[in-house]
């Protein structure tokens, strides 16, 4: 049977959709995103999740454009099953999420075949671009260039800087004001609600029993400073339960703790995401990259996306150096209907870029 545009039903995301995304967009896009991130954005802005259907049913395409605030949204997870790109899909898909965004500033990644039909919807010239890297990291040699980092690290007596694990649907209510608070301070608006679902440990992950680690969906490294350093290393035992928790906490009442960076890794169909991944500069954001993957054993897929300006930070040129591949490179783009199509301005300056070392959503359009 031809296949008619006019059968096609954009319609919104009902909950359920959220928790069983359709397997074939994993298994196409081997690097598309997580459940974790749709289950996420669906509890940000259920009405800016859309979902193309078949008459019979068959979801054939999704498209994100979250309204994050009164002045932003952003978009992402434009993909159109194979067999039916260019034929119409994506542009309904499109027209409703404009719709719904409205005049908000509107940003999406996009990758490079589809910057020019971009730009002729509306879309600026990219803001910045990024580069995804894809690859198996092998834990052992990892953890061998963390032991010399940290031998060097004793030399100079560099040990006010402290490294916590955490499973984020365990912590404190306190400490993820904090972390709220900062990631706040780097994109200029709040994620709060973003980052309380994306915190929650409820995917369901299939066990390996060569590491119990793979029984948690999300995993948190945090960076950070004692305003007064009297304290002990924090150090997290064999249960994943933070000793010296009530030590952090009393700082907090007291004498809160400045934040240095935090990074999650949470789990996708295939392999490990990591994002985000923010720091006050490179050397912590290597830190909390090197001990996020060290709790893990063996070999592990893992990808991360690293905006372009990074591509001569030593975390860059050590993840390339552990075989990790460049798979695409991602451009940033607005939209807005206040503004000329090209306008080449950084939107947003209160985005702080330079702290970024993983970008939070590793989405693009395919259509």
């Amino acid at each position: 049977m031809s296949f008619d545009i006019n059968n096609v039903t954009i319609r919104h995301f009902r909950e359920i959709d959220a928790a069983n995304i359709p397997k074939w967009i994993f298994d196409v896009e081997g690097w598309g995103t997580s459940a974790k991130f749709f289950k996420s954005c669906f509890k940000v802005d259920p009405l800016g999740c859309f979902i193309a259907e078949l008459p019979n049913l068959e979801i054939i395409g999704i498209c994100l454009g979250l309204n994050l605030s009164d002045d932003f949204a952003f978009g992402g997870s434009l993909v159109v099953r194979k067999e039916y790109r260019r034929k119409g899909v994506a542009n309904l898909l499109c027209n409703e999420r404009l719709k719904h965004v409205q005049n908000r500033l509107f940003g999406i990644n996009s990758i490079e075949n589809r910057i020019a039909t971009n730009i002729k919807s509306g879309m600026s010239y990219p803001i910045f671009t990024a580069q995804m890297l894809i690859g198996d990291v092998n834990i052992s040699a990892l953890k061998k260039t963390l032991n010399l980092i940290n031998n060097e690290k004793q030399k100079k007596k560099d040990d006010t800087i402290h490294y916590i694990l955490f499973l984020p649907h365990l912590i404190n209510e306190q400490l993820l004001q904090q972390i709220i608070s900062y990631d706040e301070r780097i994109h200029g608006i709040n994620r709060d609600i973003f980052l309380r679902s994306l915190f929650e440990n409820d995917e369901k992950i299939v066990q390996n029993n060569s590491n119990e680690l793979d029984k948690q969906d999300i995993i948190g490294m945090l960076a950070f400073r004692f305003n007064n350093d009297i304290s002990p290393p924090i150090t997290v035992n064999s249960n994943y339960e933070m000793k010296n928790v009530g030590n952090i906490l009393s700082h907090l009442e007291s004498n809160p703790i400045d934040i240095l960076g935090y990074g999650l890794i949470y789990k996708k169909y295939i392999g490990w995401n990591i994002a985000p991944l923010y720091a006050e500069n490179e050397m912590i954001a290597l830190q909390i990259w090197l001990r996020l993957l060290s709790i893990f054993s063996g070999v592990i897929r893992v990808d991360i996306i690293i905006p372009e300006d990074k591509i001569k930070s030593q975390l860059f040129i050590m993840i390339q150096n552990m075989g990790l591949k460049n798979e695409a490179t991602i451009y940033r783009m607005y939209h807005s209907n206040k503004l000329e199509a090209g306008d080449g301005v950084n939107l947003n300056p209160n985005f702080l870029i330079q702290y970024v070392y993983g970008m939070t959503s590793s989405s693009a359009s395919l259509v």
